[in-house]
């Protein structure tokens, strides 16, 4: 074996020992702050500097505290909201993205939060109180396609309410009320929301399948304001919605967004995006699959640097993977004599 060969192996085993030994002492140190915090709820600073109150026997306040919680989101909100910026959470459940937002966009920023579960609502009031973070306005109702109200079933576990809930948010339902339902371009025309569509860079959507029903409610909207969306697709919530992936993919793709799986790697604290593909093909191993997709405008807004440069990496990337398939295409086309296939990849 040429020696060159021998040393990128050696290379490639070196890092990989590396990256197991870093992953042992990052999981080592988890397990010992996770001790440190006790078993009963309390007030704790989390990852990103501000304080929430933490119950230790919550799946998702462990990943708060811990840091561990959606990377590839906190990274992209790093990277294309400034400080002034508007952003949107929808979905906002106890506030740990609102309040990431909230110190992006600073003192003369604003971030929207809305949340249909009063129990949601009043954890994330309490939050926003504890931070003294006035940028945050909070909104107690439901977004949907058009003006109304809906009968919302609360779950058992925060986090699941929803209009639809799936098979598995069924099994922990608590009760069912009823609650209002906006369209935000209706809230917009009568005023009840000012809002500068150019400010605003950031929208979070997580909404357990009333996501295709909030962007058609936002048409208006999203035909000026060209923000970053990172958007949950959760297909048996979609399903029970009477919806899909591939109905919310059309509809981003109408509205003039490009859609991307996020990757965060843990090694560089790098996020790279990838173009996502046709979504209705997607799989994964659990029953219940979920992703987060980034939609981001076909036509980056000048002044979004940001933006930009996560979108010309990952176009680079992209463009260099298919160079590469399309020689070993052509290596392939000409070992075995074939006459050319007129293949584009």
């Amino acid at each position: 074996m040429p020696q060159g060969k021998i040393l990128g192996k050696m290379r490639a085993r070196a890092w990989a020992l590396i990256r197991h030994m870093a992953w042992r002492l990052k999981a080592s140190y988890r397990r010992a702050r996770l001790r440190a915090l006790g078993h009963e709820p309390l007030w704790a600073r989390v990852h990103g500097g501000f304080e929430m109150f933490i119950d230790p026997s919550d799946d998702l306040d462990r990943e708060f505290y811990l840091g561990t919680f959606d990377r590839a989101m906190l990274k992209l909100i790093g990277s294309t909201v400034r400080e002034g910026d508007t952003c949107i959470d929808i979905g906002a459940q106890k506030g740990y993205v609102s309040l990431t937002l909230a110190r992006a966009v600073g003192k003369n920023g604003r971030v929207l939060a809305f949340d249909a579960d009063k129990r949601a609502v009043s954890k994330l009031a309490a939050n926003i109180n504890r931070s003294h973070q006035n940028v945050i306005e909070v909104f107690h109702r439901a977004l949907g396609e058009r003006e109304g109200s809906c009968t919302f079933v609360l779950s058992k576990v925060l986090g699941w309410s929803s209009r639809f809930p799936n098979e598995l948010a069924q099994t922990a339902v608590d009760m069912t009320v009823e609650v209002n339902v906006n369209s935000f371009d209706e809230m917009i025309a009568r005023k009840e929301i000012s809002i500068e569509p150019s400010k605003v860079s950031f929208i979070k959507l997580d909404a357990e399948g009333s996501e295709v029903l909030i962007l058609r409610g936002m048409k208006t909207f999203l035909s000026t304001a060209r923000p970053a969306l990172s958007v949950e697709v959760n297909c048996d919530s979609l399903s029970a919605a009477g919806s899909s992936p591939r109905e919310l993919q059309e509809l981003l793709d109408e509205l003039g967004f490009d859609l991307y799986e996020a990757e965060y790697h843990a090694y560089n604290g790098k996020l790279r995006l990838k173009p996502a593909g046709d979504l209705s093909v997607m799989r994964s191993s659990s029953e219940n699959w979920i992703a987060n997709i980034v939609a981001v405008p076909k036509l980056v807004p000048a002044g979004r640097n940001g933006m930009a440069r996560l979108v010309a990496r990952s176009d680079q990337r992209h463009n260099e993977h298919a160079a590469v398939r399309r020689e070993a295409v052509e290596t392939e086309r000409q070992r075995l004599r074939l006459p050319a296939l007129g293949i584009h990849i």
